[in-house]
């Protein structure tokens, strides 16, 4: 159904009461489409149309008068039409209100001063002082220090006269320097034999340079 239909639909629930057949002239219909020109037949067609279509009940109709009524699918649509219509007006109402009032905010903005706000009173509360923490004290040492050296063992004993005159400790310390005298003893012959090994090794190398140098003055003599 086209818009014009609808128009006429509209028209004719506004003519017509109630249920009831209502005999109209074609101007008392047209003059609702003051804007809109009919063609000769465009409204018999458009009526005939509605009535297929169950929203009217057309007895009959000619170029000038018609005799129609409404049916109950008709008038319900005209209605539930009209109500959609009008949400729709109050809503785009609404919406162009709503434009208007941001537009003159926008236009005068005011400003808007923040409230001040009252700091909180203090609490009184309660400092408590936190004691340091008690070092551990430090473990002394009871041990006594032995000597590492034989020649440390009179002075060890002098100034530590409770650790007692041990034959067997004097004789430890006394095994150990002659041990470390041995060992040293040790490495001078070892460095010793490395160097006769080394002049050892020179004189020879020495020797031999000689001896090729005598042949080859004896070949080059021999040749003159």
């Amino acid at each position: 159904m086209n818009d014009i239909s609808i128009r006429v639909l509209d028209a004719l629930f506004d003519v017509c009461e109630g249920e009831g057949y209502t005999i109209l002239e074609k101007g008392e219909l047209t003059s609702h489409f003051s804007n809109y020109d009919f063609a000769p037949d465009e409204l018999i067609e458009i009526l005939q149309s509605l009535s297929v279509a169950g929203f009217i009940d057309l007895k009959y109709a000619d170029t000038q008068e018609f005799c129609v009524a409404m049916k109950t699918k008709g008038r319900s649509f005209i209605k539930q039409s009209r109500e959609k219509l009008q949400q729709l007006t109050e809503t785009n109402s609404e919406t162009l209100q709503y434009d208007n009032a941001i537009l003159q905010e926008m236009e005068d903005p005011e400003e808007e001063v923040a409230p001040q706000v009252r700091p909180a009173p203090e609490e009184e509360g309660f400092s408590f002082e936190v004691e340091p923490e008690a070092q551990p004290e430090k473990k002394q040492n009871h041990h006594k220090e032995r000597p590492a050296k034989e020649t440390d063992i009179y002075d060890y004993y002098e100034r530590n006269p409770r650790a007692g005159s041990s034959p067997n400790l004097a004789r430890g310390y006394a095994v150990q320097a002659s041990m470390e005298a041995a060992e040293d003893k040790s490495k001078r012959r070892e460095r010793k034999m490395i160097l006769a090994a080394c002049l050892g090794a020179a004189a020879g190398s020495l020797l031999m340079d000689l001896v090729f140098l005598i042949v080859f003055l004896l070949k080059f003599a021999g040749k003159g």
